[in-house]
């Protein structure tokens, strides 16, 4: 869903056709309006942004040498576009493939292209994985896979393809692991030195949100300036974070606070960035009629499931549920209705946790939910699978029994400095193409542009939850990221015709 177009323009001939005030010179407001832009994967809708997640990799093999497989972690980021179907599959084309594999002193590829996914069947669900890659080095690799089952519920994607035009001395082959985002927002339990970005702003305390891009999206002191703490805001910490619509961002904290405004805060209650109280722990809680009614519980892990009223949670510790009759865990997710989302049994379901002797709860501390009702969560404690081997309490896990991110591929954009194997993960939100998108475009209240140009000033309202600003030097597109994915309503660019004479602007919101 976008707004309504925008133009800044500047040189002497569009100048005098504008007898204005100087602001207008070189900022002129289109009336056209965008057709809305469906977010779902169906005829005729835009394209989803996937991710690689873990498990994604690129094998160089020697078919005749008998020199050792080269196996490298495949990151990147592609575009799926849904283009037809029979009475038997779904065709998608993925687009805009940009790979990279290998690096830090050995091997390294680059990798572009296209290819195209198919899936579904008359009896079983199967697909298919066929790929066009061009290698940096000049070489063009065709990839096909033979059909096989479906291994991630949609809209996941897992495919294995070989390289069919391969040689006797190399031959390529690609396991894709893909999931349909644009950013990951989290948070962890330990802070850490950046290695990757320039002074000052190399420290992250773990009460920052970060990006999975490797930028800093929140400060605790940004998040919790406007809850009227006086005369300093202290570090609360962050334990969980969702994002409302409008761009409000809901949070906990690990520590209790008072608030002149909203009197005593505890480390359960769920707060905004615009200052205020969004639900007291104990109401969190209520429709569970918990036993002894005043025991506080905290809160852990937190979601907004879009279009609902209700929210999904886990506590710090556990209690006894009168309305149900049994003690609930905290490793449960649970919903302010007072049922029980995904028990802790059913979350580890497709794990094997090695045998302790009893029912294992190792916590929730970190959770999405898809809409097909698949979970990504994180647990407080490590355990070892007996599948799966070590998972760590900052790896993120899928319910379907895979593991989506380790702990250190999260960090690994940001190249800490400290020496460790797990900073934890307290907090996750994501921003994805498979929600239904807003009804309403956004609207554009202000658009300043300074004379001559050297500045942009754009602010806009939205029912979105995050934002993005798109440019591009022609109206018809194609239109790429100007601002990164965010929450705030407002963007600043200085020198906004760096890239062109001639430049648009809209605003994406999911």
């Amino acid at each position: 869903m976008f707004t309504p177009l925008l133009s800044a323009a500047a040189g002497p001939e569009r100048s005098r056709s504008w007898p204005f005030s100087l602001a207008w010179v070189a900022a002129v407001l289109l009336l056209t309006i965008l057709p809305p832009t469906a977010r779902s994967q169906s005829p005729g809708t835009a394209p989803w942004r996937y991710t690689l997640v873990h498990g994604a990799t690129w094998v160089d093999d020697c078919p005749i040498c008998g020199r050792p497989t080269i196996l490298l972690p495949l990151r990147g980021t592609f575009d799926l576009q849904w283009v037809r179907e029979d009475p038997l599959y779904q065709y998608y084309a993925l687009e805009n493939i940009r790979f990279e594999a290998g690096g830090e002193g050995g091997p390294r590829y680059l990798l572009t292209g296209r290819g195209e996914y198919r899936f579904g069947g008359e009896v079983a669900l199967t697909r298919r994985l066929t790929l066009d890659l061009k290698v940096d080095n000049g070489t063009t690799v065709h990839l096909d896979s033979a059909p096989g089952p479906v291994q991630r519920p949609w809209p996941m994607l897992q495919a294995e393809s070989r390289q069919t035009n391969g040689s006797l001395v190399q031959e390529f082959s690609l396991n894709l692991a893909a999931a349909p985002f644009h950013d990951l927002w989290f948070s962890t339990q330990q802070g850490l030195t950046s290695g990757a970005t320039p002074p000052p702003f190399t420290s992250f305390p773990e009460s920052s949100l970060l990006s999975k891009q490797g930028r800093a999206v929140s400060s605790n002191f940004e998040l919790t300036r406007s809850l009227g703490m006086m005369p300093i805001v202290p570090d609360l910490g962050l334990d969980a974070v969702t994002v409302q619509p409008g761009g409000e961002i809901a949070f906990s904290t690990r520590i209790d606070a008072f608030s002149e405004r909203l009197g005593p805060l505890s480390h359960g209650d769920v707060l905004s960035n615009q200052g205020r109280l969004l639900w007291k722990n104990k109401d969190l809680i209520a429709a569970f009629q918990p036993m002894p009614p005043s025991s506080p519980t905290g809160l852990d892990a937190l979601h907004f499931p879009p279009g609902e009223k209700t929210v999904y949670f886990s506590t710090t510790t556990g209690f006894f549920s009168e309305k149900l009759g049994r003690s609930l865990q905290r490793g449960d997710l649970l919903s302010t209705d007072g049922t029980v989302i995904k028990s802790h049994a059913s979350l580890l379901a497709n794990f094997h946790p090695k045998d302790t002797g009893a029912p294992p709860d190792f916590g929730l501390d970190a959770v999405f939910v898809w809409p097909s009702g698949e979970v990504w969560f994180s647990t407080e404690e490590s355990f070892d699978d007996l599948t799966l081997g070590p998972l760590g309490a900052g790896d993120l896990l899928s319910d379907s029994g895979y593991v989506v991110f380790k702990n250190l591929d999260l960090v690994g954009p940001f190249s800490p400095l400290e020496d460790l194997a797990d900073f934890g993960l307290d907090a996750l939100c994501l921003v994805t193409d498979a929600f239904p998108p807003p009804a309403t475009p956004p609207t554009i209240n202000q658009f300043d542009i300074s004379p001559p140009a050297t500045s942009l000033h754009l602010e806009w309202s939205g029912s979105g939850r995050f934002f993005q600003v798109m440019g591009s030097p022609s109206p018809a597109g194609p239109y790429v990221p100007v601002s990164p994915v965010q929450c705030d309503s407002f963007f600043d660019q200085s020198n906004p015709l760096k890239f062109h004479p001639e430049f648009y602007f809209r605003v994406r919101q999911w």
